[in-house]
């Protein structure tokens, strides 16, 4: 028996629509971007306003607070990143008094001294428009926050 081939090329974003193709014509519907729609039930850890992490079981997605960790280490890391996000203007305050209320400045050119994660270790590193979360206006407060907050550092390293 002769047969004939034929092999259809699904374009990139698209998916064959199944429901509404037939053997004679064949249609595609785009794939759509996974989002936060795309989740019915929700399972977690959230923090509570005293720091507590608490079990989040089966919530509604749609109607629930957005707060909600999948792990437990995820919602204790964020609790370290939070208090180091509120040392970081102390330290600058304290050691940089020709600047009080420095901020870091990602579009001018202006060397900033961030604490980074290199292979699981915590470094000091300069740098001008690379955004870090950890960033200081001099390389002797960055050396002096990464010894005096390493147990914080540590906490918050999956996120840094």
């Amino acid at each position: 028996m002769n047969t004939k081939e034929l092999n259809i090329v699904v374009p990139d974003g698209y998916e064959i629509d199944e429901e509404n193709s037939t053997l004679n014509k064949i249609l595609f519907k785009q794939i759509k971007p996974i989002s936060w729609e795309h989740l019915n039930s929700i399972t977690g850890y959230y923090v509570i306003s005293n720091f507590e992490v608490r079990s989040a079981s089966s919530f509604d997605s749609k109607k629930s607070d957005k707060n909600i960790f999948k792990t437990e280490a995820q919602a204790k890391e964020y609790i370290a990143l939070a208090k180091i996000s509120q040392l970081i203007p102390l330290y600058i305050k304290r050691y940089y008094e020709e600047n009080p209320s420095w901020e870091p400045n990602w579009v001018r050119s202006e060397c900033k001294y961030c604490i980074g994660v290199v292979k699981d270790s915590f470094y000091v590193i300069s740098q001008i428009h690379l955004k870090f979360f950890i960033a200081f206006p001099t390389e002797e407060i960055a050396e002096k926050f990464l010894s005096e907050q390493a147990v914080l550092l540590r906490l918050a390293k999956p996120l840094l």
